[in-house]
């Protein structure tokens, strides 16, 4: 879903800021790529059994990222920073990461607790829980970023069939 946004935008309607303090659709793609390359870097990490359901959290996850009304802010850490502002090296970079994430999918315990960091809010997740982190996050920007659309000026919008 994100890539197939991504290709339908004008590679200069993902540099506009609708308004002061809101991040433009560029800024949301980087957010999410640095996210997730900080969560591959976990589910590398130091693990544990889990003595619980290991999607327990899974609903909870769900439930916070798709209430819309609900504003975070990003961390210091998953700010983006500028660094990526070409459509064709954001795609190719999620791509990548996407790949590496889906094989350590494949080929690694799922059930097993993360310890190197426990969320803010969800506390320690298992592995198959931050895959599920990682898609209603992805998820939750993708609406940021058809709103951000919605705001642009008239001149800006693109044509949706």
């Amino acid at each position: 879903m994100l890539l197939s946004y991504l290709n339908d935008i004008d590679d200069e309607l993902l540099l506009v800021h609708p308004s002061e303090n809101v991040w433009s659709m560029m800024q949301c793609y980087e957010h999410i790529l640095i996210l997730e390359l900080a969560i591959k870097n976990l589910l590398r990490g130091k693990t544990e059994k889990c003595e619980r359901n290991p999607t327990e959290m899974v609903e909870k996850i769900k439930y916070r990222f798709s209430d819309y009304d609900r504003k975070y802010t990003a961390g210091e850490r998953i700010r983006p920073k500028g660094i990526i502002k070409d459509k064709e090296v954001m795609q190719r970079e999620f791509q990548n990461n996407r790949k590496e994430l889906l094989t350590m999918l494949k080929n690694g315990s799922l059930q097993e607790l993360c310890l190197d960091y426990p969320h803010a809010i969800f506390g320690t997740l298992t592995r198959i829980e931050w895959y599920y982190f990682c898609i209603f996050h992805a998820e939750r920007h993708l609406h940021q970023m058809k709103e951000i659309e919605d705001h642009l000026p008239t001149h800006h919008k693109r044509v949706r069939l």
